[in-house]
């Protein structure tokens, strides 16, 4: 994988690494999918994480540039976690559920003022993210899902969080203390 350094900062970062599955097609309104290894999206030896995945669609001001294949994460990584477990920080944007991004923040000073890796991920937004209707419930329950619908945005968390539990090793970080805010 390669990402990016801020040299001044010690800070490495790797954007637009895929921590579930595309919520396209047939899993547009529905929960968050697993990738069952990084294997399915990436090879760790050739992933270019040097620019930032789209971010979801939304209504508002950030409507343009944004795509339903959007559930990407961020991380940065001080040069302090080559020593295995430091803390993890997961940040999770605000915006009422209608809008929000993560190519808006770089968390380098963040990740070089708290010796933490940090992690950002896209969630779905809007009506992406939150539809709720008897229809999309029924069809829940046919899929053999939660027999409701809605809160997509929250699975999406979810996928990533558990991504983070699965992965942040890697990074240096400590599965074990996960700080999740926004």
């Amino acid at each position: 994988m390669v990402g990016t350094t801020n040299a001044t900062l010690g800070v490495t970062r790797f954007l637009g690494i895929q921590y579930a599955a595309s919520p396209t097609g047939h899993r547009r309104f529905a929960d968050a999918v697993s990738l069952k290894s990084a294997d399915q999206c990436w090879a760790p030896s050739v992933l270019n994480a040097s620019t930032y995945a789209p971010f979801c669609v939304q209504s508002g001001q950030f409507q343009q540039g944004g795509s339903e294949d959007c559930l990407y994460l961020n991380v940065w990584m001080p040069s302090i976690a080559a020593a295995p477990h430091v803390p993890v920080l997961v940040y999770s944007y605000g915006g009422d559920l209608t809008d929000g991004r993560t190519d808006t923040y770089d968390l380098a000073i963040l990740a070089n003022r708290t010796g933490s890796v940090v992690v950002s991920m896209n969630y779905r937004v809007n009506i992406f993210g939150f539809l709720a209707s008897a229809a999309l419930s029924r069809e829940s329950s046919r899929a053999g899902g939660r027999d409701s619908s809605g809160n997509y945005g929250f699975t999406d968390q979810i996928e990533a969080l558990r991504w983070v539990q699965r992965n942040v090793a890697n990074f240096g970080g400590d599965p074990a203390k996960v700080l999740f805010f926004g």
